[in-house]
């Protein structure tokens, strides 16, 4: 008996290439063709990113595979004494994620990136460009506190910045800095990987493809 697939169709939103995109049947071997820049890739990041639920950690490897966001980025803003990092302007890690949105619009204006399987309401990830505050709770635990867009024009030193991720089963922010730093330098635990043929020998692209368990 042939098992489901683990993706039969997909939806995307004010990603990358694609303002919006729909392919409603995916087989358990699809081919993907077209020229240069027409967004060959970012179909697989969305797939990756959709498998993956969003993971902060895939978000920063897809950038860093893009050279959008760098460790000599993390290592050029870290503070030799407090070994913190500051991105006092976030120019850096804010054109890296202004990258993940169509068009590139400008960071008040990002839309929301919605990626998501057409045949499950049980399969989708949004995310969003977000303002945020650390709050304490009565326990001592912190707490991310997201500003509604009406409070934006009023950020002070207090508040960062993120992205706010949304899949299936929760929602939490997670912050630029980490993205550029924690997540930058986590071991990949990926069930998904995007392998680049390009300076592969035929051989080696064979020997990939035979290993794939269909």
């Amino acid at each position: 008996m042939t098992s489901p697939l683990a993706l039969d169709s997909i939806e995307i939103s004010n990603f990358r290439a694609f303002k919006h995109l729909q392919i409603d049947h995916l087989a358990r071997v699809n081919l993907i063709v077209g020229k240069n820049n027409v967004g060959k890739s970012s179909l697989l990041e969305a797939v990756q990113l959709l498998v993956d639920h969003g993971s902060p950690r895939l978000i920063a490897r897809i950038l860093s595979e893009r050279d959008e966001i760098s460790q000599e980025t993390t290592i050029r803003n870290r503070d030799v004494r407090s070994n913190e990092v500051n991105f006092e302007d976030l120019s850096d890690l804010n054109s890296g994620i202004q990258g993940l949105f169509y068009g590139r619009p400008n960071l008040k204006t990002l839309p929301e990136l919605i990626i998501g399987s057409k045949a499950s309401t049980n399969q989708h990830i949004a995310i969003k460009y977000t303002y945020f505050i650390t709050q304490t709770d009565t326990e001592g635990r912190k707490r991310y506190e997201q500003l509604a867009p009406d409070d934006t024009d009023l950020v002070t030193d207090e508040a960062h910045v993120g992205l706010l991720i949304s899949n299936d089963t929760n929602t939490r922010i997670v912050s630029l800095d980490k993205i550029a730093t924690r997540y930058l330098s986590a071991p990949d635990a990926s069930l998904f990987r995007y392998i680049p043929t390009q300076g592969l020998s035929r051989r080696s692209i064979s020997q990939l493809w035979d290993s794939i368990q269909l």
